[in-house]
């Protein structure tokens, strides 16, 4: 996923300290005012810090910390979530470009817009699946799917049929494996299985879509 660094005023590089009744806020271009809690002599808990900028949320020892609003000297605007002085989080960043009016919504990473929200996992089919889990694991473009009953790999799976939309199989033995995936995609996974007991077979279906780039692992329980 592609970033997009945008480097503003509020932005912690240098920092400047403003201290009001024994209260100082970390500011770039420092402050004129500060109406809020402290700790320890530096801004912590809901505040508002008056400059060129102004900043209003959660503060913790002196810096943006938690959720809140920065709005520029030439009117950019920033709400959302911070860390540590960096918008870091969710949010939503207002801002011109050639006197157009401009939005950048989604997560953020120490300053940088990493992208849109992406919606979860969504489940389109579960038929006779005790329990499942749709997991991101980690960075990449692999699918790993994992068949399970009684608290082990289930080894009474027959007519087993997975369909991923993109991608390589890696294996054909359990766990099953994909590589180079495309995302969003979409996995159907059909197999028949007895059931817990051994007493009756069943038909299983389910059914995901996945638009999260990222190593995923489906794991089923009958």
């Amino acid at each position: 996923m592609k970033k997009i660094i945008i480097l503003l005023s509020c932005l912690i590089f240098a920092y400047t300290a403003f201290a009001q009744k024994d209260c100082s806020v970390i500011f770039p271009q420092g402050v004129d005012n500060y109406e809020g809690k402290c700790r320890g002599g530096l801004a912590h808990g809901k505040g508002v810090a008056e400059g060129k900028d102004v900043y209003k949320g959660q503060f913790r020892k002196g810096l943006p910390d938690g959720k809140g609003t920065c709005v520029w000297e030439n009117g950019d605007k920033y709400e959302g979530e911070w860390q540590k002085g960096k918008r870091h989080g969710k949010g939503t960043f207002s801002f011109k470009v050639a006197e157009q009016d401009s939005i950048l919504e989604g997560m953020w990473e120490n300053n940088e817009y990493l992208g849109p929200i992406l919606p979860k996992p969504r489940i389109i089919q579960k038929i006779n699946v005790d329990r499942y889990s749709v997991q991101k694991i980690g960075k990449g473009t692999g699918l790993t799917v994992i068949l399970m009953q009684n608290g082990s790999t289930n080894v009474r799976v027959t007519d087993l049929l997975i369909e991923v939309d993109s991608g390589n199989q890696g294996t054909n033995f359990m766990p099953i494996r994909y590589d180079n995936i495309e995302f969003p995609f979409t996995a159907k996974i059909r197999y028949n299985t007895p059931n817990k007991l051994g007493s009756a077979d069943v038909a299983v279906n389910f059914e995901v879509k996945v638009s999260e780039p990222g190593e995923w692992k489906i794991v089923l329980h009958n």
